[in-house]
């Protein structure tokens, strides 16, 4: 983790007191693929648990009274002096005067080559609440994330809000980060039942909305699509409907009208056009007024 509030700092004081400090040594740190990289029984990039050197073993059995088991530590960058977590131990196998880390504690702690960490005895009560948050949103996709979740977490004998931890899953590691421990913010996850939380994943993006302008150009296209089922085109000039326009060409062209034709006379001389012309429109007249009844002369039989 980054570092330790006040709250924290309290706490860890708390632990301090009801804990009797019988086990406080520095060592140089290693990473834990530095040793026997052909032991395919240890992860050496997840977990929480380190390896540290025989003299170690030798001074905690000396105080059964004072140690519970299994044994947790709280470790702490010497050089930064403000990155801390906690861990357990998976065996005494170092050389002396240097301990193992996991890559993932590595990466919490900020080490760096030649730092060195401090080791004290530590209490931590048993975690029944964890609040974890993905890095990567390709973990909530998995559909056994729950089974590998309890699976991963028996490789952490403890857990400390800020951390954050490797989950390897077959050739994928997904980074976690603690967000939140529950009954502190440092708990032991030996032989504990835990409810966990998750909170989005880090590369979470809520799908965006569209742009004012690709959303009216949607909206337009939806407009479009309903009236295209009661289109009806109109020509400025007429203020017509097209279609009606059409049919109503079509009608004076082929509509039959009396006495409009061109007239001709058998001897061939000139017709009086004018004549002609104001008969056929007096005839038309009379067409148009139609047969009017009780309009015509009256005659007597005698």
């Amino acid at each position: 983790m980054t570092g330790w509030d006040d709250d924290m700092i309290t706490t860890n004081q708390a632990y301090t007191n009801r804990t009797r400090t019988v086990f406080d040594k520095c060592y140089y740190y290693r990473p834990l693929s530095y040793i026997n990289k052909n032991n395919h029984n240890i992860d050496h990039d997840t977990g929480s648990k380190i390896i540290m050197p025989q003299s170690a073993l030798d001074k905690l059995i000396s105080y059964p009274e004072y140690l519970d088991y299994p044994w947790l530590f709280q470790i702490q960058n010497t050089t930064t002096g403000q990155h801390y977590s906690h861990c357990g131990v998976l065996e005494f196998t170092a050389e002396e005067g240097f301990v193992y880390l996991p890559s993932g504690m590595v990466k919490t702690l900020h080490l760096r080559e030649c730092d060195s960490v401090n080791i004290k005895n530590i209490r931590l009560p048993k975690g029944t609440y964890i609040k974890i948050q993905p890095h990567a949103t390709k973990f909530t996709t998995l559909s056994n994330q729950k089974a590998i979740l309890e699976r991963s977490l028996r490789d952490f004998a403890c857990l400390t809000t800020g951390d954050t931890i490797v989950i390897k899953y077959g050739e994928d590691k997904y980074m976690i980060d603690i967000v939140e421990t529950k009954p502190e913010w440092a708990v032991s996850l030996v032989d504990t039942d835990c409810e966990v939380d998750f909170l989005p994943p880090l590369d979470y993006k809520e799908p965006e909305k569209l742009h004012d302008e690709e959303s009216k150009l949607f909206r337009g296209f939806s407009v479009v699509d309903k009236s295209l089922k009661k289109l009806m085109i109109t020509d400025e000039s007429t203020a017509m409907p097209v279609d009606e326009r059409v049919e109503d060409k079509h009608s004076t062209t082929t509509e039959f009208r009396p006495f409009v034709g061109v007239s001709r006379r058998v001897d061939g001389k000139a017709p009086k056009v004018e004549h002609d012309q104001n008969k056929a429109q007096v005839n038309m007249k009379k067409s148009d007024e139609g047969f009017k009844p009780f309009t015509g002369k009256s005659y007597r039989l005698v």
